[in-house]
């Protein structure tokens, strides 16, 4: 395994939604294990003489709600953090990535128009060093009254980020982070959280005294032509894994375009309600919790008032241990070697209350296979 100097946001992100036996490994060698143990268990479990088809469903299929969506964006962005070279164009997900990393770009640009100076780090910069990289960045943000920097580096410590655009314009910047999802999603928020604890611990950016802002830009929620896709930020998030829709019907809506519309709200963490308030992704980080316990008062529904109060316990903890989480994973990451590999065992962390574990349809088979007993583990 290669093991990076500092730690990033998927590392931070991973210690809230992946087993700790899954940390700090790529894609490429979680999948590579994953696939090597159910081998392994498969034949054991037939050397053992048992009633394999009893305990493993080759046809298993894992239910998928609207919280659900693959990422192909996500995926792209940390396949290519891990594989700088090799692009491995012909993954799908590879494909969309790219897609839709050309298509933000152009919008964040389009909805920026008065801001002519736009700078590629990443392109222009490529065969530099991190530190390099974070060097150019002060630069560009110190020598320039209004820019557009696409993949900027900052680093703090043993921390690192690469936010997808920093957007200044005299003395605001906006960090805007891509997603290629129609949902802003509650592990949205620790993507963020984390950048903006590396970028407003910038020395140089403090002594500037810059006002910040924070947004998602995600793919909006409409009909398309094949192979086209509309992009559009929004400053707000949804604190639960997945949204729900009013029944459209009872409410006398029937239009299919004003449906769409309000589904695409909703999907960018706007409530459909009066008496709920959207939640701004930048209070929240700074603490500002005032509107999320507005809506656990206001809430006419214990299932909303439990969704609300949940999230408002979720994310004061998430801001209040961030120091804790980052020597935890410090701790961890030094116990790691070159030739250490994943390791696969049930954790609260494969059905977190932020977002399920990519791999979970995987690791419940695996771990029926290993002789867990599914019913037990569901309760975890």
């Amino acid at each position: 395994m290669k093991i990076s100097k500092y730690l990033g946001k998927y590392n931070f992100i991973d210690y809230y939604t992946k087993p700790k036996g899954l940390w700090f490994f790529s894609i490429q060698e979680i999948e590579s294990k994953l696939e090597s143990d159910i081998l392994f268990y498969k034949n054991k479990k037939k050397l053992d003489n048992s009633n394999f088809d009893d305990v493993y469903d080759e046809d298993d299929e894992e239910s998928f709600d609207e919280g659900s969506e693959i990422d192909s964006y996500e995926f792209y962005k940390e396949y290519k953090e891990s594989n700088p070279i090799d692009q491995n164009k012909n993954n799908i997900y590879i494909t969309q990535g790219n897609i839709i990393d050309k298509e933000s770009r152009k919008h964040i640009i389009n909805s920026n128009n008065e801001v002519k100076n736009h700078y590629d780090l990443e392109k222009k910069f490529k065969n530099k060093t991190n530190e390099q990289q974070a060097k150019k960045t002060e630069e560009l943000i110190t020598k320039n009254e209004s820019i557009i920097i696409f993949q900027p580096v900052f680093i703090y410590q043993n921390l690192i980020t690469k936010p997808d655009a920093l957007i200044k314009k005299g003395n605001q910047i906006k960090i805007v982070e891509t997603k290629g999802t129609t949902t802003a999603k509650f592990v949205h928020y620790l993507d963020l959280f984390f950048q903006m604890n590396v970028i407003e611990s910038q020395g140089y950016l403090k002594n500037l005294d810059f006002i910040y802002d924070y947004e998602l830009c995600l793919i909006e929620y409409n009909f398309l032509n094949k192979n086209l896709v509309s992009l559009q930020t929004t400053p707000y998030i949804n604190l639960s894994k997945a949204v729900s829709f009013p029944d459209f019907s009872k409410k006398g809506i029937t239009s299919v375009n004003e449906i769409t519309k309000i589904k695409n709200e909703i999907k960018k963490g706007i409530p459909y309600s009066e008496n709920l308030e959207a939640l701004k992704i930048k209070d929240l980080m700074y603490s500002n919790f005032n509107t999320l316990q507005s809506n656990i008062e206001c809430s006419t529904s214990g299932q909303s008032k439990k969704k609300y109060t949940n999230a408002y316990e979720i994310v004061k903890k998430i801001n209040e241990e961030f120091r804790i989480v980052i020597t935890e994973l410090e701790k961890h990451k030094r116990k790691l070697t070159d030739e250490s590999v994943p390791i696969f065992e049930p954790s609260i962390n494969d059905k977190s209350p932020i977002k399920n574990c990519d791999y979970f349809p995987i690791e419940r088979k695996l771990y029926s296979l290993m002789g867990y007993n599914l019913y037990d583990y569901s309760c975890l």
